[in-house]
C-alpha cells in the first residue's frame, strides 16, 4: 500500500516490452477493470447556471469561454470544440514514456465511460480529474493557473478548495495527485489513481493527447522541472453526502440522475 505524501515507486519495473508477460497481463485488462472499477461517479454538484462569456484568441485559435459559480467565485470553462491549441507540439507522448523505462505504459480505453469517448482535444487532465467528480464534462478544458482570460481565478484551485480535503493516510483508488508549483500557483498536472495488480497505477492525461495509466514515478519524472509539490486530495464526504440527500424526493428513494 503506498500512503500519501509519498511517490508509489518500484524501481524493478522497466518497458512494457520487457516485462515478463505475468506484469503485462494484467494491463492487458485494464478495459475491464474499468468497466467493474468505475472512475469517480459524476456528482453534479455544480451550479447549474452557466453563464457565457466573450470568446478569446489563443494561438490564432478562436476558443469560447464560459463561467459557473462556485462558492461566490467564477470557475471559467474554455471550449474548444475539437480545435487544436497545440498544433505546433508534436510530441509522442507513448514513445517518450516508454523511453523513460519507469514502468508499463498503457493507453485508457473503456467504451462506457465518456471520457475515453470523448475528442480528446477538448479536455485536459485538470477536467478529468478533478473535474469529473463534481460535473465537469468531457466538453470543458480546466486552466491550472490564474490569467486574464480565467477572469484571473484559479479554476483548479477553486474546486479543490470547495470540493476536496486533503488526502491522508493510506491511498485509495480515486484519490486526485496534484503537480504543483507553488511559487507560482499553478497546478501543473493532476490524474487519479488505482490499484491494479496490487500496484499504485496513475490514469491522467496529457495536454490534448490520450488518457494513459502509467506510474506516478514516471509522471514525476516527466514534469519534474515544472513542479515543487505533490498533493493528494479525495472527494469532500460532506459534498457528496448533500448532494444524494439533495437527490431524493420526500419519500427518501433517490431520483435517477
Amino acid at each position: 500500500m503506498a500512503f500519501a505524501g509519498t511517490i508509489a515507486t518500484n524501481e524493478h519495473l522497466i518497458s512494457p516490452q520487457h516485462l515478463p508477460y505475468k506484469l503485462i497481463f494484467p494491463f492487458a485488462l485494464v478495459r475491464r477493470m474499468f468497466a467493474r472499477l468505475r472512475c469517480h461517479p459524476v456528482q453534479n454538484m455544480l451550479n447549474e447556471d452557466i453563464y457565457n462569456l466573450n470568446s478569446i484568441l489563443v494561438d490564432n485559435v478562436q476558443v469560447d469561454r464560459s463561467f459557473i459559480e462556485v462558492g461566490g467565485r467564477q470557475v471559467v470553462l474554455f471550449h474548444k470544440y475539437g480545435q487544436s491549441l497545440q498544433s505546433e507540439v508534436a510530441t509522442d507522448y507513448v514513445q517518450l514514456m516508454h523511453g523513460l523505462e519507469l514502468g508499463p505504459v498503457c493507453e485508457l480505453f473503456d467504451e462506457n465511460w465518456s471520457w475515453c469517448q470523448a475528442n480528446p482535444r477538448n479536455f485536459n487532465c485538470h477536467a478529468m480529474a478533478i473535474g469529473s467528480a463534481v460535473g465537469i464534462t468531457p466538453n470543458d478544458w480546466l486552466e491550472g493557473q490564474a490569467s486574464d482570460s480565467t477572469s484571473n481565478s484559479n479554476p483548479v484551485g477553486i474546486l479543490l478548495n470547495e470540493f476536496y480535503s486533503p488526502a491522508t493516510g493510506e491511498i485509495l483508488d480515486n484519490d486526485v495527485f496534484v503537480f504543483r508549483n507553488s511559487l507560482t500557483d499553478h497546478f501543473v498536472h493532476s490524474g487519479f489513481v488505482r490499484y491494479i495488480d496490487d500496484q499504485l497505477m496513475a490514469i491522467s492525461k496529457f495536454g490534448e493527447a490520450e488518457i494513459f495509466v502509467t506510474t506516478l514515478e514516471l509522471l514525476a519524472t516527466v514534469f519534474q522541472d515544472e513542479f515543487n509539490e505533490l498533493n493528494w486530495h479525495r472527494l469532500n464526504s460532506n459534498w457528496v453526502n448533500q448532494h444524494v440527500a439533495s437527490q431524493s424526493n420526500s419519500s427518501g428513494e433517490l431520483i435517477s440522475a
